[in-house]
């Protein structure tokens, strides 16, 4: 299932315009909320349901993890943004940070609202994920720099919670070419049909 979640194309400006700041808030319930109706729908239970994404999608899925954690079971999140305190302020040094209006663009995108910024970040978070989780990154992504896996996997074991990764060397804020995704895609599968 694919969700069109308030935020994401489709429904006109005024419509991404309004979920601007709600990364972690309206964004990650409308996922939830198509999820637990498909659940039903579908009779399914947690122990059958997934999220996975990459980028904004990574920092979704990994999110979940604590956020909606009673509906999915695992959790796969690649090339994701897990702090967004320095995402924010610019010091994880993405691609965007250099541009003369990122001031600008992250006021609207994320606000100035520290505890806002704390609970959307999944590295703030660790100890509360009731998910199995997997991450991948490219070691060459300037949109999401590896300080976010990095960061996360800090945490993670900080807390004491279990969870798997890997890196690509080659890749930036991709999948990669077709040599890539058969050597990254089948680890992915592995994990969600553990």
């Amino acid at each position: 299932m694919k969700v069109n979640f308030r935020g994401s194309g489709g429904f006109g400006q005024d419509k991404i315009e309004n979920a601007y700041q709600e990364w972690g808030g309206m964004l990650l319930n409308d996922i939830a909320d198509a999820t637990i109706a498909t659940q039903k729908e579908l009779g399914l239970t947690r122990d059958k349901t997934c999220v996975v994404g990459a980028s904004y999608g990574g920092y979704a899925a990994i999110a979940m993890a604590y956020k909606h954690g009673d509906v999915y079971e695992c959790a796969a999140g690649g090339m994701g943004i897990y702090n967004l305190k320095i995402l924010r302020d610019g010091s994880d040094e993405n691609i965007y940070s250099y541009q003369d209006d990122y001031e600008e663009m992250a006021e609207n995108f994320w606000g100035n609202d520290e505890d806002r910024l704390v609970d959307f970040s999944p590295q703030f978070n660790a100890d509360k994920m009731k998910s199995r989780i997997l991450m991948w990154h490219g070691l060459q992504d300037p949109i999401s720099p590896i300080l976010h896996l990095d960061l996360m996997k800090e945490a993670l074991e900080e807390n004491n919670v279990d969870y798997q990764s890997f890196t690509m060397t080659r890749l930036g804020h991709t999948f990669g070419r077709e040599e890539d995704m058969r050597a990254h895609f089948p680890v992915i599968k592995d994990f969600l049909f553990e």
